[in-house]
């Protein structure tokens, strides 16, 4: 009953990264389906642009969820949660859950136009502001709940 905060917040975070894999998965399936590239050596760096892309979203999820989650371990903010500290990180897991939907289905909607180092990076900047925002976001939740 302890542990179960917390493992509440890494399986949702752990669904999240599995929807991530499988939306981009599904959107280079439908792309393949009706362009038919060359092979060149420009693609095969687009490539692993792409997969490196996949790899950063997954990888994020899954740090900020054990960051939440020893985050919620602290004394401090333990004391912010100690109102019902199950319902708050149910809470908190589903609105996490729902960051990484969101994160997922853009990195999904972006992954076939990453073409260039310039596009790549500014696809992963715009996802860090997202990950820090949602971790904002829950701290304020915290505060808020008080």
């Amino acid at each position: 009953m302890r542990y179960l905060p917390y493992i509440i917040i890494l399986s949702f975070s752990i669904i999240g990264a599995l929807y991530t894999v499988l939306y981009i998965n599904l959107n280079k399936k439908k792309e393949k389906d009706f362009i038919i590239y060359e092979e060149n050596a420009n693609k095969e760096t687009e490539e692993k642009n792409k997969i490196f892309l996949l790899y950063t979203v997954c990888m994020t999820n899954i740090v900020f969820a054990v960051m939440e989650s020893l985050l919620i371990y602290t004394r401090s903010f333990e004391l912010i949660l100690s109102t019902n500290l199950i319902r708050t990180c149910s809470v908190i897991a589903v609105l996490n859950f729902a960051a990484m939907i969101i994160k997922g289905t853009f990195a999904g909607n972006n992954v076939n136009k990453i073409t260039d180092r310039e596009v790549f990076s500014k696809t992963l900047i715009q996802m860090s502001f997202g990950e820090i925002l949602t971790v904002l976001g829950l701290l304020i939740l915290g505060f808020i709940i008080i």
